[in-house]
């Protein structure tokens, strides 16, 4: 039987009805059974309040049990966040914190650096209704044959609750579209599997760039892979796939690649039927298990009796926020070029030079507890007009002056005191007694590269 249909005798839904019915409902109609199923389908027929309150029941409970059940065949239902108790939606998140360098001698408080917030608002943007006209006379013969009443409201129900639940897929599917104009996914450049003709040469390679990206991304930060510039990291990850690409590659090849037996695999892979407007040449997506900002705000059905057509019309309310999150990372696998290129020539160092910012004569600026910004220039040879950086890492050698002199300086460690930060900044431990000091900065892109400064102790004279 489909998933979300009514399997229940006439008397069962019966009782069901009468234990939700108010006590006059109860006072009037007898506990069903199998013997007297025909003389109480009539005593509610003869009351209209109580044939009312039997059909309200029926639709708005029973009913709504049924529709709530079967909305679970939308594949992407699994992504939903369940209920929001008003029309808009907040997702909130925050930067990582930048560290400081630590200044014993730095004894104000009040320099904390405010945390870097991102607040995102998504608002209802379905309110769908979904109406049908119930026939009395239908449902009244129903009841009273048993075995007729679930089948007429499986029938009842089945075909409003179908379209509400495609509609909500074909939602769904949209919001990736509306992803991909107004922010864009970060792209990763595949062949078109389907119109490959080497489905084993394609396949594997789209089985291989999105293994990367999943441990590049699952449990590592990044601000790259989302809208916002967040830094997040992939959890839970799911896999979108369109019908012809998974028809392509075996699913135990998927799942090897995510470390993952394959029936657990099946619930991170969700297999779509094609990709909506604006997602041509999609591969695959690579998604957080968050990445849907989809939330419920009213799912109820609701009936009212027309007494100019001795009918009764029951609606179906659908009312939710559809989007997508732009601070959770989504990759997307297309024939699109890569968001990224790839540089084709490697940078060449030429020469390393330091300076002080501000300089000082003679290089004399050594002291116990003396701070002194360096700065490094990196030059390259190519690629051609590749502009100065920084890019340089520090060798600290320092000791007396006769030392200098016979070219044995020993190598300062960190761990004395005296180092330089990653804001190149020269920290001399209050403890030290140098005279002299020659500090290496090596290129990080170059390291056979480098170039030295010689610092001296405050007072120093060139001779």
């Amino acid at each position: 039987m489909p998933q979300g249909y009514l399997n229940a005798s006439n008397v069962e839904i019966l009782n069901a009805v009468r234990r939700s019915a108010s006590l006059e409902y109860k006072d009037r109609v007898p506990v069903a059974t199998q013997a007297n199923l025909a003389r109480t389908v009539r005593t509610i027929r003869d009351y209209p309040v109580i044939w009312n309150e039997y059909i309200e029941t029926l639709v708005n409970q029973i009913g709504i049990r049924i529709f709530n059940n079967y909305q679970f065949n939308n594949v992407l239902r699994p992504f939903k966040q369940g209920m929001s108790w008003g029309s808009i939606a907040m997702e909130v998140g925050s930067n990582l914190i930048t560290a400081e360098n630590f200044d014993q001698m730095d004894a104000n408080p009040w320099t904390a650096q405010t945390p870097d917030m991102r607040t995102n608002y998504y608002v209802r943007n379905r309110a769908d209704v979904y109406g049908m006209y119930i026939n009395e006379e239908l449902l009244a013969e129903a009841s009273e044959n048993d075995g007729q009443l679930s089948g007429y409201v499986n029938q009842l129900f089945a075909l409003p609750n179908e379209s509400a639940a495609w509609d909500e897929y074909l939602l769904m599917k949209e919001v990736l579209s509306e992803y991909e104009t107004s922010s864009g996914f970060y792209n990763i450049q595949v062949a078109d599997l389907t119109a490959s003709n080497d489905k084993e040469t394609d396949g594997k390679d789209l089985v291989e760039k999105t293994r990367a990206m999943y441990l590049k991304t699952n449990g590592f930060y990044s601000r790259k892979y989302n809208a916002e510039g967040m830094d997040s990291m992939l959890t839970d990850a799911v896999l979108l796939l369109d019908a012809n690409v998974a028809a392509a590659i075996p699913v135990n090849v998927l799942a090897s690649a995510f470390n993952m037996g394959e029936t657990d695999f099946f619930g991170r892979q969700v297999v779509i039927d094609n990709w909506p407007e604006g997602l041509e040449g999609t591969q695959a997506l690579l998604v957080d298990g968050d990445f849907f900002r989809v939330f419920d705000i009213c799912n109820k059905s609701a009936s009212i009796y027309n007494p100019k057509t001795d009918g009764l019309y029951s609606y179906l309310h659908c009312r939710g926020v559809y989007a997508a999150s732009k601070q959770r990372n989504a990759i997307r696998f297309s024939t699109d070029a890569d968001t990224e290129t790839p540089t084709a020539t490697a940078k060449v160092a030429t020469s390393v030079t330091v300076a002080l910012d501000p300089t000082v004569r003679n290089n004399a600026v050594l002291e116990p507890g003396a701070t002194v910004q360096l700065v490094p220039t990196v030059k390259y040879s190519a690629p051609a007009s590749t502009p100065d950086d920084a890019n340089a890492y520090f060798v600290i050698t320092a000791g007396t002056a006769e030392q200098a002199a016979n070219g044995t300086l020993p190598v300062i460690l960190p761990d004395t005191g005296t180092y330089v930060d990653r804001f190149n900044v020269l920290h001399v431990s209050e403890k030290s007694t140098y005279e002299t000091m020659v500090i290496t900065a090596v290129s990080t892109v170059t390291p056979t590269v480098s170039g030295n400064i010689t610092l001296n102790e405050v007072g120093y004279s060139a001779g």
